[in-house]
């Protein structure tokens, strides 16, 4: 029993001494190691000796057992050869700010990691600072996880806050609630839903953090009243779903990877997307968005930016795009010669003028509703359209059955009323509807109205030969129909004129020029009457064997007396002016003779 107390002393006594021997200094330096189970930490402060043999080393019989390596962050350099051939080593953790401060061992021979294939070593480093070692030896060459993060700060719901998260499979994360209360989450591969329930406050950050192992790949948060997302520490991250947070801000720039992006229904003024090339699917409706830049994003498939105050949309480097949905912006044009692959587009309620695509051969649904001022819409004869809508657009009768000839029967033809803009006309003057009098064989209908009464034909208006003329003045509509053309019974085709009649605008001929004297063999004359409407003033000769007349200039052909006579016709707006009389005199040229002598002769 003796001997038992005497051995357990003993062994006592060579642990503590172990234990203190485990934790000495390194030679004569400031700083110490300890090496327990494996893992080798050195502490204290200043530069580690360089260890010209590797049995310098006070680990030198262990080095093959060390499995990790902790340096401690006052360590300022980091001894030559100090972990050369430790072969097992799987992890170092260093903790500088700023690792180009920091000597350690290069040159082969004698670097710090001699023998070590430390690219299969994984290097610990702070949050933050990945970059720094990377672009620092001997740091570079090491294994470099990058701990991805996402942090939100939101306002407390009364049921329970909560986001849909997706990892790599299997993985841990760990949500910070802000609240004090911290829990790992493991499996989120799927798509997990992760939820809270906070007690009391108001605002909260939220910190989403994956281990070294685990990437961040998709977010979904939605309904919150989110202040700010930062998702620049998940550089991972192919997928996120930000829609409905009241969102004032988003920056995307460290999130390259990011294919599918939802960030509706916030009040963001801008978005930047230069630096998220990978962009497959983009989702920016209802926002406040006045420009938005894709040129960089060429493998674009699926864009939906409605509702907006866009006034322009350059796509001509996104010849991927199938779907854009541009509905309810200030859009004036919209160019998609280079959207070949397009086969869905909704441009409704926006102010286009013109819309072309004939070179949109793929295009099965076209929506133009509701473009006041449309008045040209040029379809493919190629494209197979199952769907065309154009409703309340600017469309003239001919246009809708031109458009009507290239969808298919069995498609849908949603072409109905269109407006055209009120147009203010003279009375009795001739409007030009030859080109929709008739469409095909059919002749086109019109229903007229003055002051939203029936208006009567042959005393309120004419309608010959696809000329129409109103005959009183007043407010009048036109309705333009044709069975020709093919539409929805729901949406039958028609155009709707309106026309304000008034009466010419007088206007008279201003023509002081003096005509009087004028003598045969003169110079030509320019004419310079003048017109108060500013139209185009014609002149008459009554005697063209004194002067003739062409456009502005008379020429004088003979002696005698012509009466010129300045016209202006009017037009749609301006009646006839009073004609204006001048008198032009032309006088004999007197005979002079030369070249002969007349002498005296007695008879």
């Amino acid at each position: 029993m003796k001997m038992k107390q005497i051995l357990f002393c003993l062994l006592m006594l060579v642990g503590t001494v172990t234990a203190k021997a485990a934790s000495q200094p390194i030679g004569t330096s400031t700083t110490n190691w300890e090496l327990v189970n494996g893992v080798l930490t050195i502490s204290g402060t200043g530069d580690m000796p360089n260890f010209a043999a590797l049995s310098e080393r006070p680990w030198h019989s262990n080095a093959s057992t060390i499995t990790s390596v902790v340096i401690g962050n006052d360590i300022t350099r980091v001894g030559g050869n100090a972990f050369s051939s430790c072969t097992s080593l799987t992890d170092v953790t260093v903790n500088w700010a700023d690792p180009s401060t920091i000597a350690c061992g290069t040159t082969p021979g004698t670097s710090s990691f001699e023998g070590v294939t430390v690219a299969n070593v994984t290097l610990h480093v702070p949050s933050g600072t990945e970059a720094a070692y990377k672009a620092t030896e001997p740091w570079m060459n090491f294994n470099i996880p990058v701990i991805q993060t996402i942090s939100f700060t939101w306002e407390k719901s009364n049921f329970f806050n909560g986001f849909v998260l997706k990892a790599t499979n299997g993985k841990t994360i760990t949500v910070d609630w802000g609240d004090g209360v911290s829990e790992p989450k493991t499996g989120a591969g799927g798509g997990e839903n992760i939820t809270h329930i906070y007690s009391s406050g108001s605002n909260y950050t939220v910190t989403i953090t994956a281990g070294a192992d685990c990437d961040l790949t998709e977010l979904s948060i939605s309904g919150f009243m989110v202040h700010s997302l930062d998702v620049s520490g998940a550089a991972k991250l192919t997928t996120l779903n930000c829609s409905s947070i009241q969102l004032t801000s988003l920056d995307l720039t460290a999130n390259t990877a990011l294919t599918t992006l939802n960030c509706s229904y916030n009040p963001l003024t801008s978005l930047d997307l230069t630096a998220n090339t990978a962009l497959i699917t983009l989702n920016c409706s209802f926002n406040q968005l006045t420009s938005l830049d894709l040129i960089a994003n060429t493998a674009l498939t699926t864009l939906n930016c409605s509702s907006n105050l866009l006034t322009s949309l350059g796509l001509t480097a996104n010849t991927a795009l199938t779907t854009i949905d541009c509905n309810s912006n200030q859009l004036t044009s919209l160019v998609l010669t280079a959207n070949t692959a397009l086969t869905t587009l909704n441009c409704n309620s926006n102010q286009l003028t013109s819309l072309d695509l004939t070179a949109n051969t793929s295009l099965t649904s076209v929506k133009c509703s509701a473009n006041q001022l449309l008045a040209s819409l040029s379809l493919s004869d190629d494209a197979n359209y199952s769907e065309v809508s154009c409703l309340m657009d600017a469309l003239t009768l001919d246009k809708l059955y031109a458009i009507s000839g290239l969808i298919p029967t069995q498609a849908y033809k949603f072409l109905g009323t269109q407006t055209l803009p009120n147009q203010t006309v003279s009375k009795n003057s001739a409007i030009d509807l030859t080109s929709v009098a008739t469409l095909g064989d059919v002749t086109t209908v019109l229903s007229v109205k003055k002051d939203d009464a029936a208006a009567v034909e042959g005393t309120d208006y004419s309608f010959t030969a696809g000329m129409l003329t109103f005959q009183t003045t007043g407010s009048f509509s036109v309705e333009m129909t044709n069975t020709a053309i093919e539409s929805n019974v729901y949406y039958p085709a028609k155009v709707v004129a309106t026309y304000t009649v008034t009466e010419k605008t007088a206007q008279t001929i201003t023509w002081s020029q003096s005509l009087s004297a004028a003598t045969y063999g003169d110079n030509t004359i320019t004419l310079n009457a003048t017109a108060g409407s500013g139209l185009a003033v014609t002149y008459e000769s009554d005697d063209t064997s004194v002067a003739t007349i062409s456009g502005s200039t008379l020429t004088i052909v003979g002696a005698g007396s012509a009466k010129i006579t300045a016209k202006q016709a009017g037009d749609n707006t301006y009646a006839a002016a009073p004609d204006v009389e001048l008198t032009l005199t032309v006088a004999k040229k007197a005979l002079t003779v030369t070249g002969m002598t007349i002498a005296d002769k007695e008879y």
